[in-house]
């Protein structure tokens, strides 16, 4: 199984909208919530959804704590504001069982048609690297 970890801070809203999807993905992998301090009713939020740490306010730090916290040897670092689809959860827990990839990553598709960037200043940059 595939440990996803979240790093949250005052992010009600997206939570609020996106509570069905986290359900669904819960049954896929097991879902770490790593709240940053927030002062809205995130915590809240993510009650039920899968396990919820405390942190200092600091994505790294958050994140690094999610890993700590894994019960599981394949991590996949997710914003609260991102899907996976319950599919591609499914075929990256395959080809890491094989043997054949130590790691990976995903590119990102803006499906709504409107980007966070200007077309003409996605580059290689923001769409290709994978680190």
């Amino acid at each position: 199984m595939i440990s996803i970890i979240i790093p949250v801070y005052n992010e009600e809203k997206m939570l609020k909208e996106r509570r069905g999807y986290f359900s669904v993905i819960s049954k896929e992998a097991e879902l770490i919530f790593v709240d940053g301090g927030s002062s809205d009713h995130s915590v809240e939020w993510v009650s039920g959804l899968g396990h919820l740490i405390r942190s200092v306010k600091n994505r790294a730090f958050q994140m690094n704590e999610g890993a700590k916290a894994a019960k599981n040897d394949i991590l996949l670092f997710l914003h609260v504001d991102s899907k996976i689809e319950p599919e591609a959860i499914r075929s990256m827990e395959s080809l890491m069982r094989d043997g054949k990839y130590a790691g990976g990553c995903f590119r990102q598709v803006y499906r709504s048609g409107r980007a966070a960037l200007p077309l003409d200043r996605l580059d290689r940059k923001y769409t290709r690297a994978c680190y």
